[in-house]
């Protein structure tokens, strides 16, 4: 068992940072609201953090260096090379963040995603039970009922807890089982079961739901709505959908073989990642449109706006179910490539066991996480952010997610670009 200097594990003083950070925002948060400075309050709590930051890190070391007589120059790097080093290192740790961080707060909502299914899949054996395997899902359900299922998941923080360690607990098996015996054998057998059952639904949707209003929704521009908030969603998600600005697509290209075609594999990525969107909208929007509901609904039209359409729909209780398994393959295939960007790091960098490196951050992701649930129910009134007029409003989770696909991810991919042409001396 590897020990500090002082004799403690290294897992105690992991709890103690993750304890610290835990503590952060919530101290945070009630020392600005206890100032009653509407204007003000957040900024100078934000600015006395910053100030205990500058003079514990910094002030105080050099003093402590000073009085003992070491060198003020402990920083000094060589003449030669470490400016890129520096650089290279600074876009590997802000890709390898945002990617555990990301996980973190995606381990949760796939946790939701494993509660539906097993929601659903009650459903159907209930339905094979009683003889009618083709039933509507959820019958004898009204709207409401089906609708207050996730406000109830909400409010339970136990519930939560469980599914997201249930779901962390399968992306941290695959990962540490390593890249060919865990995540390849792991995508052999997810990437044809995702295709057969994304093309299997687009069929369905296309049947019983109206596929004509769903492609004129789809594919009929309106000029007006393109903003640029909507633009940085829309990059955001692009960035987010291919693993750009994350180190994704750098450490699965450092596990390809030497010879492959790096263009033709990433237009292929490209190419494949534009096609399954466009896939998931034929599959979902004709149902929405079907029952004649709302697809500008957000986050609760998988988990409120569907359930009550396959309701309504002949099949409905294979086909929810079936809906819901295609998300949590989904949602598996993208943890596992998020969750082995930091692995990969700690493998690289600090030079862990690979178990050990997927134990660390699968982890830290898993107590992250824990602090974006309780954003909805426990901290609810919560606002680690509320200093930012962007994220003026948003709880944890929403935090998180905002601030990795509005700021992390779009920052990281255009330092990324920008330090390969300097590196390729094209601006030099």
């Amino acid at each position: 068992m590897s020990t500090t200097s002082a004799g403690i594990p290294w897992y105690v003083w992991a709890l103690m940072t993750v304890i610290c950070w835990g503590t952060y925002g919530v101290c945070m948060h009630t020392g600005s609201a206890s100032m009653k400075n509407p204007e003000h309050g957040r900024i100078m709590a934000f600015l006395w953090v910053g100030l205990a930051y500058f003079f514990t890190a910094v002030i105080a070391p050099i003093i402590i260096l000073k009085l003992k007589g070491g060198p003020i120059d402990f920083w000094a790097y060589p003449a030669k090379g470490w400016q890129w080093s520096l650089i290279a290192g600074t876009l590997g740790a802000i890709g390898a963040l945002a990617a555990f961080l990301i996980v973190a707060f995606y381990s949760v909502v796939a946790g939701w995603v494993l509660y539906y299914v097993s929601v659903m899949g009650m459903d159907l054996v209930q339905a094979i039970v009683e003889g009618d395997p083709l039933r509507g899902a959820l019958a004898g359900e009204s709207r409401e009922q089906i609708q207050q299922r996730l406000g109830d998941m909400f409010a339970n923080p136990l519930l939560l807890i469980v599914v997201h360690f249930l779901f962390m607990g399968l992306t941290f098996y695959i990962v540490a089982r390593g890249v060919s015996s865990g995540i390849e054998k792991a995508a052999t057998y997810l990437m044809p079961m995702f295709f057969v059952l994304l093309v299997g639904l687009v069929l369905y949707g296309a049947i019983e739901g109206d596929i004509g209003q769903a492609a004129a929704f789809l594919f009929t521009p309106d000029w007006s709505k393109l903003t640029p908030q909507v633009m940085n969603s829309a990059l955001g998600q692009a960035l987010f959908s291919l693993s750009l600005g994350v180190a994704g697509l750098i450490t699965y290209g450092s596990y390809i073989k030497e010879g492959s075609g790096l263009g033709p594999t990433s237009a292929l990525i490209a190419v494949a990642d534009t096609c399954v969107a466009l896939l998931a909208g034929l599959m979902i929007f004709p149902i929405v449109f079907a029952v004649g509901l709302d697809p500008a609904a957000g986050p609760t039209l998988v988990f409120q706006t569907l359930p009550f359409a396959f309701q309504t729909m002949p099949g409905g209780a294979l086909f929810g179910f079936l809906f819901f398994v295609l998300i949590l393959v989904a949602a598996v295939t993208s943890s596992i490539s998020l969750l082995e960007v930091p692995t990969a790091w700690g493998i690289g960098e600090r030079g862990w066991s690979r178990p050990k490196s997927a134990l660390i951050f699968g982890g830290g992701a898993f107590l992250m996480g824990i602090a974006c649930l309780l954003g909805y129910n426990v901290w609810a009134d919560v606002r680690p952010l509320g200093f930012w007029s962007l994220f003026a409003d948003t709880d944890i989770m929403d935090t998180v997610d905002g601030f990795t696909g509005k700021v992390m991810l779009p920052v990281g991919a255009l330092l990324s670009i920008l330090f390969f042409f300097l590196f390729r001396g094209i601006f030099s």
